[in-house]
C-alpha cells in the first residue's frame, strides 16, 4: 500500500497512548524508528512494515471504540427500560 502524507497523518492521529511502544515491540524496532516511519521521511521495507502494523492497530482501536460505544448504548437502553418499568409499576400501585 502507498502511504501519502495525509494517510500517515490519519494513522498518527488514530494511535493511542502506548501504541508507539507496542508497534516498536511488535516490529522489533525502536520507538524512534517507528516515529521516523510515521513521519514519512523515508519509506524503506522496514518502515512500510511499521506503517502497515500501525494502520492495523488504528483499525483495532476504531473497532474497540465502536464496540464500547455500542455496549454503552445497549446499557443505556436497558437501564431506561428498567426505569420505565419501575415507574409504570409504581404508578399502577397508586391507582
Amino acid at each position: 500500500m502507498e502511504y501519502t502524507k495525509t494517510k500517515l497523518k490519519q494513522i498518527k492521529q488514530g494511535l493511542e497512548f502506548g501504541d508507539i511502544k507496542r508497534i516498536a515491540d511488535d516490529c522489533s524496532t525502536s520507538t524512534t524508528t517507528v516515529q521516523t516511519a510515521l513521519s514519512g521521511v523515508a519509506m524503506t521495507d522496514t518502515h512500510r512494515m511499521i506503517v502497515d502494523h500501525a494502520d492495523y492497530i488504528v483499525n483495532q482501536n476504531k473497532e474497540r471504540k465502536a464496540r464500547i460505544l455500542q455496549l454503552g448504548k445497549e446499557s443505556f437502553h436497558n437501564t431506561k427500560q428498567k426505569n420505565e418499568k419501575q415507574i409504570n409499576s409504581q404508578g399502577n400501585n397508586h391507582s
